[in-house]
């Protein structure tokens, strides 16, 4: 099977408001019955200037078993991005089959962040 791959354009063209709400409260009640797992992400600092604006990734991951997949989300977090006019985050999702651990799509973050945000 081809990997998907997903720019955050393509996201904005498939989204749909009503069915990302819907999604959320599905993954909400996954999460409390523990039919899916999303552990605390822990920040991975980036330099060692330890200053609050310096640069870090943060690994996130779920595992739904109702849906037989597994993800994993790298946020980079560079808040002085901002002084230069860039995002101050980026992110891309990787998709897993949970059974082969294929890798089924590739999404970039950026709509996809925040249209799950706003739902």
């Amino acid at each position: 099977m081809a990997t998907l791959t997903l720019t955050s354009v393509d996201v904005e063209g498939l989204a749909d408001a009503e069915e990302m709400r819907h999604a959320m409260a599905a993954a909400h009640r996954a999460l409390r019955t523990g039919s899916a797992v999303q552990p605390r992400p822990d920040a991975l600092p980036v330099g060692v200037d330890g200053t609050a604006d310096a640069p870090a990734v943060v690994p996130m991951s779920a595992l739904s078993e109702e849906l037989g997949l597994f993800a994993v989300k790298v946020l980079a977090d560079a808040p002085r991005n901002r002084a230069a006019g860039l995002p101050a985050q980026r992110s891309t999702v990787v998709l897993f089959d949970a059974t082969t651990a294929e890798c089924v799509a590739i999404v970039d973050g950026r709509a996809l962040t925040r249209i799950r945000t706003a739902a």
